[in-house]
């Protein structure tokens, strides 16, 4: 089979030398904007793997460790994640996004080839891995989340995440799904829940998008809704819109910005195109 048009584009895109050391391919660093560029071409979903989801996948951590933000990763929340990629790591419109952090020292219990030699213990080689935050929270930090928020003021969405997105006013027409947070996915039934709402609400009013933020619950919602309705794209925010609403204070440069009303004022203005 030849290649698809998505997998065109990528390859143009495709940036070389991160990961070689761990893996056979390179991570793929696409910016915020050239996301956009592919929620305009057509369906697909996007999946963050991150610390927290390796230390659940790798068992680096004991069983119900918490992160900062309260998230207990569980061994079992880890053997649902590495299912979805064992069960989606062959199809080239469910992508997996990864930091550059897993490998380069800054999460130094995974440095090294853990994650990647994990990958190909199980088999699974030549995975296409997203550089994660180039379009999460180094575009956050770096007040470049204007084309996201440009595109969504023109398409209608529906976001899941926590009760304070509700309050998220920057982006135009949206669906708010409420979610239990940080620990939706100790909660029997409710990523099922959310994920048959946010579907239902895409198939009744034709909506193009559906925005996740959920921890270590957002590959899961997504694998679900992309299993129930993939004719939309599914995107793993992960804790890009926190600092909109007053949240995630325990990243220091969101400490940084609540501590200076004026320096975040400003951050919002530049995100919002003004």
């Amino acid at each position: 089979m030849g290649a698809t048009e998505t997998e065109i584009r990528i390859n143009a895109r495709r940036k070389t030398g991160i990961m070689s050391k761990q893996y056979e391919t390179p991570l793929i660093e696409l910016t915020l904007g050239e996301w956009v560029e592919e929620m305009e071409a057509g369906p697909f979903a996007q999946v963050g793997y991150s610390d927290a989801e390796w230390f659940c996948i790798l068992r680096k951590k004991e069983d119900r460790a918490t992160t900062g933000l309260g998230q207990k990763m569980t061994y079992a929340q880890g053997n649902i994640l590495f299912d979805i990629i064992k069960r989606r790591h062959n199809d080239p419109k469910f992508c997996f996004a990864m930091p550059e952090a897993l490998w380069n020292g800054e999460v130094p219990v995974l440095e090294g080839d853990k994650v990647g030699q994990y990958l190909k213990s199980k088999g699974i080689t030549g995975l296409r891995i997203y550089e994660r935050d180039i379009f999460t929270d180094h575009a956050a930090r770096d007040a470049k989340l204007w084309p996201l928020i440009q595109y969504l003021r023109k398409t209608p969405s529906v976001i899941i995440g926590p009760h304070r997105l509700r309050d998220l006013v920057c982006i135009g027409d949206r669906v708010h799904v409420p979610i239990v947070t940080p620990n939706l996915h100790l909660k029997p039934g409710e990523v099922e829940n959310a994920a048959q709402a946010a579907v239902e609400t895409l198939q009744r009013d034709g909506r193009r998008i559906c925005l996740v933020s959920a921890g270590v619950s957002a590959a899961v919602l997504i694998d679900r809704m992309w299993e129930l309705w993939p004719r939309c794209v599914y995107f793993d925010c992960g804790s890009i819109w926190d600092a909109f609403v007053g949240m995630g204070e325990q990243r220091q440069w969101r400490a940084d910005l609540y501590s200076t009303p004026i320096t975040h004022r400003a951050w919002v203005n530049i995100n919002c195109g003004q």
